[in-house]
Formats: C-alpha cells, structure tokens, sequence
C-alpha cells in the first residue's frame, strides 16, 4: 500500500478496532480463538481493505503523474472539489475509511458494532 495520506495506518486500527469489537461481544470471552469468531474477521475488513488499497494506490498515480494532460485534470478536479462542498467532505470522509461498515470504536461509539455509515 502506498503511503499516501497514512492510508494504511488508518486501516491498521479500523482492523484492530474491528477485532476488538469482535472480541467485545457477548460469548466470545469464553473462547477468543474460536474458528467462527475468527472467520468473521476477514469477512468484514475485506471491502474496507480492498476500497484503501484502491483508493491509495489510485490517488498516487494521479498526483504523482508528470504529464501536461493529467496536470490540467488534477488542478480542474481540485478547482471543482473546491467548489462543492458535500463532494469535498465525501472525499475527506471516504479517505477517513468511513465508509460501509466502520468499527463503532472508529466513530466514538463503544457497543455499536459496524453499522455503516
């Protein structure tokens, strides 16, 4: 994953607040390890994972892409989201990972389990 914007850092503790939430739940005390408690995990950090790396790997070749052409598309793009509010905090919220489901620890919220956003 490309470093841009703490991107992965960002993931890392979605995926750790995800699994402690998993852990938080009723029943899962008795054994952490279980094979459908740990099943879940992936399940449900895959789309967030898969959304990151695209978007960070996306935002690196266009900002770092030296061409004339994609010049004029970024600073018309920048121009646009300047313009726009709601897509602007979008943008910012999407690259945030607040998107489909995001750990209820994410969002300040100890107890409400990824509910989407």
């Amino acid at each position: 994953m490309h470093p841009i914007g703490a991107q992965g850092f960002n993931l890392g503790l979605r995926d750790a607040l995800t699994l402690a939430e998993l852990l938080a739940r009723p029943g899962a005390s008795a054994d952490p390890g279980a094979a459908p408690l740990l099943a879940e995990y992936p399940a449900l950090r895959a789309a967030d994972r898969e959304q990151t790396l695209a978007f960070s790997d996306g935002l690196a070749r266009v900002t770092s892409n030296p061409g004339m052409g994609m010049h004029a598309l970024r600073s018309l793009g920048l121009l646009a989201l300047e313009r726009m509010p709601a897509m602007k905090a979008r943008l910012a919220t999407g690259a945030m990972g607040f998107r489909g489901q995001v750990p209820g620890l994410a969002r300040g919220r100890a107890g409400d389990h990824g509910a989407g956003s």
